[in-house]
């Protein structure tokens, strides 16, 4: 199978581990590739719909890592216990349902104590993503923005430890990118910075109420995105 742009850059950023655990694994590709590299000895693939949990076992067996890999039916990390995984990885899934899943297992700081890494790839919405992982007592170790087929990608790699952002536009953006002016972020930017103008444009002739309150939030956006600009340039 060849593999994506972004399931090679998540695959790269796993750390050697003992047990790691895919969350929404759909095909079990990670998986089964994290096994075959080595990285894990043993993983577990975890999905919430049973048509998808049974396609991936059939890919763990035609792999034959049926005694090394076990599918679960799980909502989230709802069936994942403390101690089961040293490694956590959520890929494929929208911001908001990876800040409920995290949000659902908030109460449980002893599943937390026990992952020593937690990798997030949100489809949307990252900056809920982040706010999610500070308010969960994570923090976030390292991040990178990939392209893959015309799409952009953030990958976020969390560890044990406390850290808030003391701006708005880290959260939406990153801390780590714009200091390192990341050309994949800069092209990110220019394009956000060209869809919000566009939209501007043609809302200029638009006077609701609805219009204008959506005016000032893109202006706003606009903002952030040209001073994150101006910080990755100087």
């Amino acid at each position: 199978m060849q593999r994506s742009i972004r399931l090679e850059a998540i695959l790269a950023w796993v750390l050697p581990c003992d047990r790691a655990a895919d969350i929404g694994t759909d095909h079990a590709y990670l998986p089964i590739e994290l096994v075959r590299r080595g990285v894990c000895r043993e993983a577990l693939a975890l999905d919430v719909r049973s048509g998808p949990l049974a396609r991936a076992q059939a890919h763990i067996e035609q792999a034959g890592l049926e005694a090394v890999i076990h599918t679960r039916l799980s909502d989230g990390l709802d069936r994942l216990q403390a101690g089961e995984a040293d490694a956590v990885i959520m890929a494929g899934m929208g911001g908001r349902l990876i800040q409920q899943i995290m949000e659902r297992a908030g109460g449980r700081p002893q599943l937390w104590g026990g992952i020593r890494q937690l990798l997030l790839q949100p489809q949307s919405e990252a900056h809920v993503v982040r706010h999610a992982v500070h308010r969960q007592g994570l923090r976030i170790e390292r991040e990178c923005l990939i392209q893959d087929r015309g799409q952009y990608y953030w990958i976020l790699d969390c560890r044990p430890g406390h850290q808030q952002f003391e701006k708005d536009w880290q959260y939406v953006y990153g801390e780590y990118l714009p200091a390192r002016r990341d050309a994949v972020l800069l092209a990110y930017l220019e394009r956000q910075r060209n869809m919000i103008s566009a939209i501007m444009r043609r809302l200029e002739n638009e006077n609701s109420e609805i219009a204008q309150s959506r005016k000032e939030a893109l202006r706003a956006e606009l903002a952030m995105a040209e001073e994150v600009y101006t910080q990755c340039k100087k």
